[in-house]
């Protein structure tokens, strides 16, 4: 694709807020990446401006999961040694009132495994009703495989956002998980957004997969109407099948959030996991594509650290909001 094509396409999903289709997608894989990124940049500054949005996650309940993501340090089919722990509620509050001073807007609490068990899920939707009451905080949620019965009370209890990152596209899918489906996420996600929830949903680049499976997994968060759109790099964690993967080239991770950029003009394509694992390419991801971050730690990682988010942000002129 020549610098022509992609200025011409820039100017014609920012007249008309609508992606790219799967054909154009794919011939991004060519296109020269600078003319790629001046293009998401544009379209990210028309529906978002040089505002940047902050949320923050905490491991509610962890480790012990039964499921096979082959890039999982929490399931227990691997000796990655995780220790199951479940948070106190007070560690969760503490917790969202760090978040909420260091700049995030979004605060989510995340399960591990399929489905969260009776007693478990209770004491989600008790906490989320009390952070609702006791913070100002957008809330959100991972809690698996939920049903809409299910998604409904966590929507009546304050949720606002439900996240289930469908992780790679539908080809590549059972070559990262056998223990359920790409159609059982899909599902999930329609069945939150049918109690009036928001959808969150993504995917992590750098398990092997290829272009093709990165375009269509943009086109598939598209489809499932995410507002949102976490892109996580993977940190090879020992002891999982994908513990030896190297990391990205130079230039990848621009490539593929310029992309989805094109591909969801209106979301907000937030850099989670992984950041550390792309060098300086961050700050250009900052500057073109990207108009969301998750701050803070990760579920099994540490993250930089709010202050030195806060001075990255400064430097590059990102209004935090």
């Amino acid at each position: 694709m020549s610098p022509g094509e992609v200025r011409s396409l820039a100017d014609r999903v920012v007249a008309r807020g609508e992606g790219v289709c799967r054909e154009e997608a794919l011939a991004f894989r060519d296109a020269p990446l600078a003319d790629l990124l001046e293009g998401a940049s544009r379209i990210r500054e028309a529906f978002s401006g040089r505002t940047l949005q902050l949320c923050a996650i905490v491991p509610f309940a962890s480790g012990a999961c039964g499921e096979d993501c082959a890039f999982c340090a929490q399931s227990a089919r691997w000796n990655t040694r995780c220790v199951p722990r479940r948070m106190e509620d007070e560690e969760v509050l503490a917790a969202a009132r760090r978040a909420r001073s260091g700049g995030a807007r979004f605060f989510s609490l995340v399960v591990s495994g399929r489905v969260p068990e009776e007693g478990l899920f209770r004491r989600m939707v008790a906490l989320i009703r009390r952070l609702r009451e006791e913070t100002d905080l957008h809330l959100c949620a991972s809690p698996g495989l939920v049903d809409e019965a299910q998604a409904r009370e966590l929507a009546e209890a304050g949720l606002r956002r439900f996240h289930g990152n469908l992780e790679t596209g539908p080809g590549f899918f059972p070559r990262v998980c056998t223990t359920h489906r790409f159609e059982d996420k899909l599902r999930t996600l329609a069945a939150a957004r049918s109690a009036g929830l928001e959808v969150c949903s993504g995917g992590l680049l750098g398990m092997g997969e290829g272009w093709e499976d990165r375009v269509d997994l943009a086109l598939a968060v598209r489809e499932a109407g995410a507002v949102s759109v976490p892109l996580n790099v993977l940190v090879p964690i020992h002891g999982t099948p994908l513990e030896s993967r190297p990391s990205l080239e130079p230039g990848e991770f621009l490539r593929v959030a310029s992309v989805f950029r094109f591909v969801l003009p209106r979301a907000r394509i937030r850099f989670a996991g992984g950041r550390a694992r792309v060098g300086s390419d961050q700050e250009a991801a900052l500057l073109g594509p990207v108009d969301g971050v998750l701050a803070g730690d990760y579920l099994t990682t540490p993250g930089p650290g709010w202050e030195q988010d806060r001075q990255l942000f400064a430097r590059l002129g990102r209004e935090v909001g």
